[in-house]
């Protein structure tokens, strides 16, 4: 599920214990630790951040 970050922050009930549970807690850190940053670049921090997390080790 895609959603803008003013979305989430309309969610029903809170999704940084979502995201935790999930094993990507560090989404909601990159959000909460950047206020103001504009979507497309939160975006594609979090993707550059998931693409390192995904890298097997040893490549």
């Amino acid at each position: 599920m895609w959603l803008a970050v003013s979305a989430l922050e309309a969610w029903p009930g809170e999704w940084r214990q979502h995201v935790q549970k999930s094993g990507c807690g560090w989404v909601a850190e990159a959000v909460d630790g950047h206020p103001g940053l504009d979507q497309a670049t939160l975006v594609a921090m979090i993707l550059e951040r998931h693409a390192e997390i995904a890298k097997p080790a040893g490549r």
